[in-house]
Order: structure tokens, then sequence, then C-alpha cells
């Protein structure tokens, strides 16, 4: 599959799936609400859909994923504020301690 393919589907991921995604990332933000300042990844970020809601209130966000169409997407979504990184969540690059809130749905399965 050529890299244009792959990148016109990770362009369609959040229209086909937030109907049903859209609902879990509202929960989640409210379980554990974006607040100023607060420093944020998400593993297997994908598109930066979940992200994207804790840097609109105010949180530092960052992203690991091993797509770089789907991180093409989250970074045209999320801007040069955001931090994302295309690498294996086995081996993550971060030291401990550095994230307030560490965020991972729909990755594991």
């Amino acid at each position: 599959m050529s890299n244009e393919s792959i990148l016109a589907i990770a362009r369609l991921y959040d229209p086909l799936f937030e109907g049903v995604l859209g609902g879990l990332r509202a929960m989640a933000a409210r379980v554990v609400p974006p607040k100023k300042g607060m420093k944020v990844l998400d593993v297997g970020c994908g598109t930066g859909a979940q992200l994207a809601i804790y840097q609109q209130g105010g949180c530092e966000v960052s992203g690991i994923d091993l797509s770089p169409p789907m991180l093409k997407v989250a970074k045209s979504k999320l801007g040069e504020k955001a931090v994302l990184i295309t690498g294996d969540t086995v081996r993550m690059p971060y030291p401990n301690d550095t994230f307030d809130l560490v965020l991972s749905s729909l990755f594991l399965h």
C-alpha cells in the first residue's frame, strides 16, 4: 500500500469513528479533567483526538505512535506545540515522572 493510501486512511479515521469514540474521549476528560500546565502523554495517540481535548484545556501534550500517517494527522490537528514522535511504545524514551497523566485508549487490541 502506498504512503498516500495510508495517509488517506488516517485522514478518514476520525470521521469514521468519532461517533463511537467521542463519548469515550469526553468521559476520559471528565474522569481526569484537563488542568492548565498538566503534562499529558497519549500512548498510541493516533490522530491526536484525545490530546486535542487536553490541549484545549491548557495542557502540554505529547504523543507516541508507530504510524507516521496517523501522526501527520495529529500534527495538523495539534500544531507545533504538541510533541509527537514515531516510536515503539514498548521502549518509550521518557524518563520516569515526566508526565502528570498517561493515556492509552483503543491501543492494546
